[in-house]
């Protein structure tokens, strides 16, 4: 069976279903992956609450824009670093949220136990055909991000996979510690992510609540949001960015990215003006 395909002009390409979007940015895409990253406890798993409530129809605090999840499909979270017990109280407290009807389709998975977790989420999936999949956190799927022959033919199987059951993808992994929001993901597993991905979405913590911008989109413009920490939900709210971040943020949406760091320098110098 040949593996590669002719595109033509006609093909239904164009308008694939966009499972995450705000404003003209789309994050997700059907059978496509976002990727999700920051350092340790910088509010990862948070924002995956948020996208569980969204995926449920009902509207979430970050203020992005979802398609629902089907009644015959499912949306799955699942962990290889949380307890049983915070599992489940995470869950509780998103179905707290969400419509009644939606907890079937909401499943919290723990595979942290799983010798082989790629066979472990393959398990569920069969089990819970998905709509979403939420991959907290893939760095666990193999034996070290910075072993590249393992990382390689890991996330050329997941992808596969993943594309031949047609869901969206969104996976979340560390970034080093002290590395700034800007830095890449975690070894050699991050940095072919880092490329294979629609939308990356960085995410810091600081005195002041979390910073989220993204980092790479390939339909539409950047975004960057200011966060607080919402103790009721125990999920992230926007809130208005201080007028000098403000200020900062309208420049960098301006920038056009990537580029050298020379011309990045004369935008900044030009917008400014």
């Amino acid at each position: 069976m040949k593996q590669w395909k002719i595109i033509k002009k006609n093909d239904e390409y164009l308008n694939p279903i966009v499972l995450i979007r705000k404003d003209n940015s789309l994050l997700l895409t059907e059978s496509n992956l976002m990727l999700v990253k920051g350092e340790s406890g910088s509010g990862k798993s948070r924002v995956a609450m948020n996208f569980m409530v969204g995926f449920s129809g009902n509207a979430e605090e970050l203020g992005f824009m979802y398609t629902a999840c089907p009644v015959d499909k499912h949306v799955l979270y699942l962990s290889t670093e949380m307890s049983d017990h915070d599992l489940q109280r995470r869950l509780v407290k998103v179905l707290e949220y969400c419509p009644a009807e939606y907890e079937d389709r909401l499943v919290f998975a723990n595979i942290e136990g799983c010798d082989n977790k790629f066979e472990g989420l393959k398990g569920v999936i069969e089990e819970y055909p998905p709509y979403v999949i939420i991959l907290d956190q893939i760095g666990d799927f193999v034996t070290s991000v910075n072993d590249l022959d393992a990382c390689s033919p890991f996330l050329s199987s997941f992808l596969s996979y993943t594309r031949e059951i047609k869901c969206g993808v969104v996976v979340i992994l560390h970034q080093n510690e002290d590395g700034g929001i800007g830095k890449k993901a975690r070894g050699h597993l991050g940095s072919i992510l880092e490329q294979k991905v629609v939308s990356r979405l960085a995410i810091a913590d600081n005195k002041k609540g979390f910073v989220m911008r993204t980092t790479k989109m390939r339909a539409g413009g950047h975004l960057y949001l200011h966060a607080e920490f919402n103790e009721a939900t125990e999920m992230l709210k926007v809130v208005g960015l201080p007028e000098k971040v403000d200020k900062y943020a309208k420049i960098l949406e301006q920038l056009t990215l990537p580029n050298s760091k020379g011309l990045v320098c004369e935008q900044i110098g030009e917008l400014q003006n």
